[in-house]
């Protein structure tokens, strides 16, 4: 029977024990070691038995026997660690349990952070040590490509310490991070478009190129991530419009079933994926003018056919040069005009639950963290509303389109804080 009254170690970084066991000697009188390695302190000792047995009985070879006694296991260190939870985290990004860009983002953080004690085992990593690199990266100044300085922001620091956290959490457990302490992240002032403003961005995208007119008019009206507009297929929208009475209204209308998006892998190559969360997959219903100005510049195609082919990075590209040929701040994003339609729907009256559903956001308090501004009167019906900001907008931009002065210089855009 196995003597369970062994004194225990401590267990290691990993959950188990670790212990070296002397088993025996061998036929030239050296004494043979083994380590052994379980989180059961029961099981390993029945291990050391078991072990011990099969070595009087003669059932080990002796060059066997060399091989253990010469192998020193390798104590985990925090680089290690990292890239086993990274492993971990591939199979869950399979199962939709993870964002499709959570690898490449916590690669990065391995690449970059920590890197003063990436190579310290685990086990020997203290708080300190922790709160010591946290606060040295915080001050570490990153080059841009203009030639100028600045240093990480909070936002970037905090996200390295969510990817540490759960990888001490797993791999050593008892180091209590609460007394961490990390910058607050300071909310910069919204930049939100007008109403007037709106038409002056389609226009200006209209004339770089057609289907980053399109990027754009989805995005601005129907609060698509760009990575979803990417993955739309001519299926996924109505070839028809359907008519409904909304308070007494006709309203005409399509629909966009959104579902996936395209997503850069880790080798950098863009493949189709599940929307970002579950909350992502929703049915959008929109003015039909929004589909006619899509008819009008692409001829509907198969179903399975993809609706652009342009791709984010090069979307991303215009992007820049409509910020630069219209006055836009360096801050202003792409992405954040998608905050314009979430706008509109504030200024029909939408309720949070509605305007989460609509936006793909995964709880009602994303809604509080999305600055808006109210735009226009505030209409009965939130779908008639919507629809009635699509067609004013489509109205102005297919005006300016119209009377365009090709010697008239850049419009610049005014915009307001919130």
């Amino acid at each position: 029977m196995a003597n369970t009254k062994s004194k225990r170690p401590k267990r290691g970084a990993d959950g188990q024990y670790h212990v070296q066991k002397y088993i025996g000697r061998r036929a030239d009188g050296s004494r043979y070691y083994k380590w052994f390695h379980n989180k059961d302190w029961n099981a390993l000792i029945l291990d050391v038995a078991l072990e011990k047995k099969a070595f009087a009985a003669g059932q080990i070879p002796e060059e066997e026997t060399r091989r253990q006694t010469e192998a020193k296991p390798k104590e985990m260190t925090l680089g290690d660690a990292i890239d086993k939870y990274i492993d971990t985290c591939r199979v869950l990004t399979k199962g939709k349990d993870f964002s499709h860009s959570t690898i490449p983002g916590y690669k990065s953080i391995r690449e970059h952070a920590f890197q003063d004690i990436i190579d310290k085992p685990i086990s020997q990593i203290t708080v300190d040590d922790i709160q010591t690199s946290l606060d040295r990266r915080a001050t570490q100044v990153k080059k841009l490509k203009n030639g100028k300085e600045k240093t990480l922001s909070p936002k970037t620091i905090k996200n390295e310490y969510y990817l540490l956290k759960p990888v001490m959490d797993k791999y050593a457990p008892d180091l209590n991070l609460k007394t961490i302490k990390l910058a607050k992240r300071k909310k910069k002032k919204a930049l939100i478009l007008n109403n007037s403003d709106a038409p002056i961005i389609l226009k200006a995208a209209y004339d770089l190129h057609p289907e980053f007119f399109l990027y754009t008019l989805l995005t601005m009206n129907t609060g698509m991530r760009p990575s979803e507009v990417y993955a739309l297929r001519w299926g996924d929208i109505s070839a028809e419009p359907e008519i409904a009475l909304v308070d007494g209204k006709k309203v005409v209308y399509g629909q966009i079933d959104v579902h996936k998006a395209m997503v850069m892998n880790e080798d950098r190559v863009y493949e189709e994926k599940g929307t970002k969360t579950e909350a992502g997959e929703r049915v959008l219903n929109h003015a039909w003018s929004l589909f006619q100005a899509i008819y009008s510049i692409k001829q509907r195609g198969e179903d399975d056919d993809r609706i652009l082919e342009m791709t984010p990075r090069r979307q991303q590209y215009y992007w820049d040069l409509l910020r630069t040929n219209l006055g836009l701040p360096k801050e202003r994003r792409f992405y954040d005009l998608r905050h314009y339609h979430c706008s509109v729907m504030v200024a029909t009256g939408a309720p949070e639950d509605y305007i989460a559903a609509d936006m793909g956001h995964s709880t009602i308090q994303m809604a509080h963290d999305v600055y808006v501004e109210i735009i226009g009167e505030k209409q009965q019906g939130i779908f008639a509303g919507v629809a009635t900001h699509t067609d004013d907008l489509i109205a102005q931009f297919n005006s300016l389109n119209a009377t365009d002065d090709a010697t008239a210089g850049p419009k610049v855009l005014a915009l307001t804080g919130n």
